[in-house]
């Protein structure tokens, strides 16, 4: 007993430097691992020699279901500071993935020549290769490929803004376009049309008319036709076609957010609830569709 104890008595003292000796070791390694990754040869850098972008996931997405059915994201990666991975396409309204529709497939490739997923898969390389924008894509033809670019560009940007600031929040694009509805025709047989230019979350412009298709196919704009402006301007003391101005003028500058409010025209109701019901079909059709947790492969 008195033996044993000797003996790791002295092997305590043998060892006694050495183990605080290699855990002082060990807690530099451990210093060293856990401190900031070496930034990646490709890492853009600042002003102040630090990379450019800050690691994390950073994602955009389109606010609405764009006037073609589409609404857009883009999700990049940043590893060491260089963009790593960029997963971009679009989704439609039933939650469709636009890489999976093979008709838009199919009709992109009979439009342009080249595979709609190779071409998106072109864009993306693109932007990790080159760490900034702008992409350049080997095509001079005006075709669907421009408009996909243009998207690229804008959401790629709206990205990259966030990785400059380290900012993960999802960010919103919001895209402008025409968006256009139609009622059914009453029982005189005019039917109401409405036409939005929407920008960023207000109404740019707006233009409201109404026609009738005759027997032998032939159409009538309301305001153009020149009995009943007389007989609209006699009876009300208005002429079609500068209500129809004034209601849409009145609307351009409104919010999409919300509902639907313009000014009522004296003895001009009727055109004015079918301006407000059309407007409220557009807003209304304009879909939000979330984003699946996963947009690229891990």
């Amino acid at each position: 007993m008195t033996a044993w104890t000797r003996r790791h008595t002295d092997s305590g003292s043998r060892f006694g430097l050495a183990g605080p000796m290699l855990a002082a070791v060990a807690g530099a390694m451990l210093l060293f691992s856990c401190g900031p990754a070496e930034p990646a040869e490709n890492a853009l850098r600042s002003e102040s020699g630090d990379p450019l972008y800050a690691d994390g996931v950073y994602r955009a997405s389109g606010s609405v279901v764009a006037v073609d059915g589409w609404q857009p994201y883009l999700e990049a990666h940043i590893e060491a500071g260089a963009i790593t991975q960029v997963c971009f396409g679009a989704l439609r309204s039933d939650g469709a993935f636009l890489a999976d529709d093979e008709a838009y497939a199919e009709g992109f490739r009979i439009e342009t020549g080249v595979t709609l997923n190779r071409f998106l898969r072109d864009l993306e390389s693109e932007l990790v290769r080159s760490q900034r924008l702008p992409v350049t894509v080997r095509s001079t033809a005006i075709d669907s490929r421009l408009e996909w670019v243009s998207r690229f560009s804008a959401f790629a940007d709206q990205v990259l803004r966030l990785a400059r600031s380290g900012e993960t929040t999802e960010t919103v694009v919001v895209e402008p376009g025409l968006y256009i509805a139609s009622d059914r025709a009453d029982e005189t047989g005019w039917q109401a049309h409405l036409t939005l230019a929407i920008q960023g979350e207000q109404i740019a412009a707006a233009a409201y008319e109404e026609t009738r298709k005759a027997a032998d196919g032939t159409v009538r704009i309301r305001a153009e036709d020149q009995t009943i402006a007389a007989d609209y301007e006699r009876i009300y003391g208005l002429r079609p076609g500068s209500v129809a101005d004034e209601i849409a003028a009145g609307y351009v500058g409104s919010s999409v957010v919300g509902d639907v409010e313009v000014d009522a025209i004296t003895s001009a109701t009727v055109t004015t609830g079918r301006f407000v019901q059309l407007a409220e079909a557009i807003l209304g059709s304009r879909d939000v569709v979330p984003l699946p947790n996963r947009l690229c492969p891990r």
